[in-house]
C-alpha cells in the first residue's frame, strides 16, 4: 500500500527512534556448529535535549560456514559488520525532522555449490513428451524424447532427496590448480577491472574466492502537522558496491582426473540510486481518510566482468522514475469500509552499453544508448465487512504493470549466433515488453478470545513476466538471457493460532497454490542438454518453475514458571512440497522439511537466555531455486549434469542472550 506499486503489498522497515528516555540492548548469539556463528548487536538512545534525541546501533554477524570447501576452509559464510544511527529534532511542537544513516560493510563465501548426476547414460527409461517452437512463426512441433538414449548422465526427472554436496577444492586456488587462465586468472583475484576502480564503492578482492561488498545510505525525513493534516518528506542518497570471485564449476571440475581443478570467474557492480518523495495524509480518526503524494527515484547502475574476462558482458544503465499516489478509505453503513488507491508511473530504463566490450557501440549486436519507457496507471481496490465482533471480511482487486527488461539477446548472438541467430534478435527484442499482473484475493479473518483464524483464497494473471535462464555456449561458458512468459495461478492459504491449555499453544498454516504457464518457450540448459532438443521447447500448460503445489507449518509453543520467572519452549515445523525444477517439466526437486527449536528463560526483568538449534534433522534437500546445467566430463569423456544453487540450511544449534538497559 502507500503508493508501493507492489503486487501484494509492502514491507516497510522502520528504525526505532531515540524516546523520551535513555534506553539500551545488547544481543548476543553463539553456535559452536561446524565453523562455529557469532551475532552480537547492540543499540543505545535517548533525549539529548527537549527537542534532540540520538540513537546508535551496531552489529556483528558472522553467518553460515557450517560446510567446508575441500581444503577445510569455511564455504558459504558470511561476516557482516554494521552500524546505524538516527538524531531526531523537534524545532517546534508542530515538526520533527530525522537524520538516519547506516553503513554495512560484507565478505562473503556464500555462492554456490553442486551435486553431481546420480543416473547413467542409458539408464533412465522415460519418455519426454513436449512441443518445440519457431521464435520466428511461433509453430509448434511435438517433441519426443527416449531420455535413455542420452549420452550424459543425469536424474532421470527426479533430484535425490539427500544429495551429496560438491564443494571447490580450496578458496586459495594456485596456478596448479586453475583449469583455464593461469596467471591472469589469478591476478584477478587481488585486483579490479580498471572501469570499476573510479567507482570507490566498489571493494577490491581480497586474493580469494569470495564476495566483498559494502553499502550505505544517508536519508532525511521530516513530518509537519498543518491544519489536522500530517506533511511528510523523504530525501535519500544510497550507493552499493558488490564484488565477487567465485569458482564457475561450482565444485565438480571439468576434469575427472583433476578434481582440484577451478575455473575463477566474477563481476563487479555499483549501484546508487537517489529518491525524493512528498505526501499529504489526513487525520486518521475520521470515517473518510485519504492521502495523496508525489515520488521520484534516478538509479545508476554498472556492471564489469572480472579483469581476466575481458570478453564478459559489461552493462551501464540508469533507470529514472515519477510516481503520484492517492488513496482513501471510507467508512459507511458502520461495518463496511472501502478503501482505494491509484498510482500513476512513470519510468525509463535507459542501457548506456550492454553486450560484447570488444564490439563497438556501433555493432548491431551490441544495445548502446537504447531506452525502454512506460508509464501507466497502478489501481487496487479493497471492500471490507465485519459482520461480528472479531470478525472481517474481505474482497480485494488491484492491477499492476512493471516494466520490462533487456533480453540480453544482442550479447548471446555477438558470442553464440547458433543459439540465437540475426534473424531472432528483433523477435525477442532488445527489452521484454511490460509486465501486466491482475489479482483477485477473498478473505475472512476470524478473533474469538483464545482463537484466531485467517482464510484467503486468491487468483493471479501475469503476463509478460520475467523468465531468466543460462544458455550454454558453443565454445563453452554460459549467458544470461531473459525473456517474457504469461502465467495464471490460485491458491488457499489457512492459518490458524489458539491456546489449547494454560500452557499450550500454537500457530499453524496450510497453503495450496497452483500455477501454470500459458505461454513461454526456452532453450536453456535443460532443454538443449538436458533433453537433446535442437530448438526452444515450449511450456505451454506446464507447471510453473520453483512453485509447489503444498506448503505447510506447526509451531507449538510450551510455557510455564521455574521460581516465578517465565520459561518457554518452542518447536518450528515447516514444509515445501515438490515442485519442478525447469518450465518444460523436467527433473522434480523433492519436498523439503525443516524442524527448529527455541527454548528460553527469563532470568530477570531486563536479562534472558535461549538455546536454539535449526534444521535439527538435517534435511540436505536444495531449495525450489536449484536447477541444473551440463557441467563436468567423467569417465569416458561423456558430458554429465549437475544440481546447483546457493546451499541449504546446515544443522545448527547454539545459544542466545538478551539483556536491555
Amino acid at each position: 500500500y502507500f503508493g508501493r506499486n507492489t503486487f501484494a503489498g509492502a514491507v516497510n522497515y522502520i528504525p526505532m527512534r531515540p524516546g523520551d528516555e535513555w534506553k539500551g540492548d545488547i544481543e548476543v548469539a553463539w553456535s559452536p556448529t561446524d565453523h562455529d556463528e557469532l551475532n552480537v548487536n547492540a543499540g543505545v538512545g535517548g533525549p539529548l535535549s527537549s527537542r534532540i534525541g540520538i540513537r546508535v546501533w551496531s552489529g556483528y554477524d558472522k553467518d553460515g560456514g557450517d560446510w567446508s570447501f575441500d581444503d577445510g576452509e569455511p564455504f558459504a559464510q558470511s561476516i557482516n559488520k554494521s552500524v546505524s544511527g538516527m538524531v531526531s529534532y523537534d524545532p517546534t511542537d508542530d515538526l520533527n525532522i530525522r537524520l538516519t544513516g547506516y553503513y554495512t560493510k560484507q565478505d562473503t563465501t556464500m555462492f554456490g555449490f553442486s551435486s553431481k548426476a546420480t543416473v547413467p547414460a542409458g539408464s533412465c527409461d522415460l519418455i519426454y513428451r513436449g512441443n518445440t517452437v519457431d521464435i520466428i512463426t511461433g509453430q509448434l512441433t511435438p517433441y519426443t524424447k527416449d531420455l535413455s538414449t542420452l549420452t550424459l548422465d543425469g536424474f532421470c526427472n527426479q533430484f535425490p532427496q539427500s544429495p551429496v554436496h560438491e564443494f571447490p577444492y580450496t578458496r586459495y586456488p594456485t596456478d596448479v590448480s586453475l583449469s583455464v587462465g593461469g596467471q591472469a586468472r589469478l591476478d584477478g583475484l587481488s585486483k579490479l577491472n580498471p572501469l570499476s576502480e573510479k567507482y570507490g564503492i566498489i571493494r577490491t578482492p581480497k586474493g580469494s574466492l569470495g564476495g566483498w561488498n559494502q553499502t550505505y545510505r544517508i536519508q532525511l525525513n521530516g513530518d509537519y502537522e498543518i491544519a489536522d493534516h500530517t506533511l511528510s518528506f523523504i530525501v535519500s542518497r544510497a550507493n552499493t558496491g558488490m564484488t565477487e570471485r567465485r569458482d564457475f564449476y561450482y565444485g565438480v571440475p571439468t576434469s575427472p582426473g583433476n578434481p582440484d581443478r577451478i575455473n575463477i570467474v566474477g563481476d563487479e557492480s555499483m549501484l546508487r540510486d537517489f529518491y525524493y518523495e512528498l505526501r499529504v495524509t489526513s487525520p486518521q480518526d475520521q470515517s473518510f481518510r485519504y492521502m495523496f503524494g508525489a515520488s521520484s527515484i534516478n538509479q545508476h547502475f554498472n556492471a564489469f566482468p572480472d579483469p581476466a574476462r575481458t570478453t564478459n558482458a559489461i552493462n551501464r544503465g540508469r533507470n529514472t522514475a515519477l510516481g503520484v499516489f492517492a488513496s482513501f478509505e471510507l467508512d459507511f453503513a458502520e461495518a463496511f469500509t472501502l478503501s482505494a488507491e491509484a498510482r500513476y508511473n512513470d519510468e525509463s530504463n535507459k542501457i548506456f552499453f550492454q553486450g560484447n566490450p570488444l564490439l563497438p557501440c556501433t555493432d548491431a549486436r551490441v544495445l548502446c544508448n537504447a531506452e525502454n519507457k512506460y508509464d501507466a496507471i497502478i489501481p487496487r481496490a479493497i471492500l471490507t465487512y465485519r459482520p461480528m465482533d472479531g470478525a472481517t471480511t474481505y474482497v480485494s482487486l488491484s492491477q499492476a504493470k512493471l516494466p520490462g527488461v533487456s533480453t540480453n539477446a544482442r550479447f548471446v548472438n555477438s558470442v553464440a549466433p547458433d543459439v540465437i541467430p540475426a534473424s531472432a534478435i528483433d523477435v525477442y527484442g532488445d527489452f521484454t515488453p511490460s509486465q501486466t499482473m491482475k489479482m483477485a484475493e477473498i478473505g475472512w479473518k476470524q478473533q474469538w478470545e483464545a482463537w484466531s483464524m485467517t482464510f484467503a483464497a486468491y487468483y493471479m494473471d501475469w503476463n509478460n513476466q520475467n523468465v531468466a535462464t543460462i544458455i550454454i555456449l558453443p565454445q563453452g561458458g554460459t549467458a544470461g538471457f531473459s525473456s517474457p512468459g504469461s502465467s495464471h495461478s490460485s491458491g488457499v492459504d489457512i492459518e490458524l493460532s489458539g491456546v489449547l491449555t494454560d500452557w499450550l499453544s500454537f500457530t499453524g498454516q496450510v497453503g495450496y497454490a497452483r500455477g501454470i504457464m500459458d505461454e513461454y518457450s526456452n532453450f536453456g540448459s535443460n532443454e538443449s542438454a538436458g533433453l537433446g532438443a535442437s530448438a526452444p521447447l515450449a511450456s505451454n500448460g506446464l507447471p510453473v518453475k520453483g512453485f509447489p503445489k503444498w506448503t505447510g507449518s506447526l509451531s507449538p509453543v510450551i510455557t510455564g514458571q521455574f521460581l516465578d520467572r517465565d520459561w518457554f519452549i518452542r518447536v518450528d515445523y515447516t514444509y515445501t512440497g515438490k515442485s519442478w525444477s525447469s518450465f518444460v517439466k523436467y527433473n522434480r526437486n523433492p519436498s523439503i522439511v525443516y524442524v527448529n527449536f527455541n527454548a528460553g528463560i527469563d532470568v530477570s526483568d531486563n536479562l534472558s537466555l535461549e538455546v536454539y538449534g535449526n534444521n535439527i534433522f538435517d534435511d540436505r534437500s536444495y531449495p525450489v531455486t536449484a536447477f541444473t546445467t551440463t557441467a563436468y566430463s567423467p569417465e569416458f569423456g561423456r558430458s554429465a549434469r549437475k544440481i546447483f544453487s546457493a546451499p541449504p540450511q546446515a544443522p545448527e544449534y547454539g545459544f542466545r542472550v538478551k539483556a536491555s538497559f
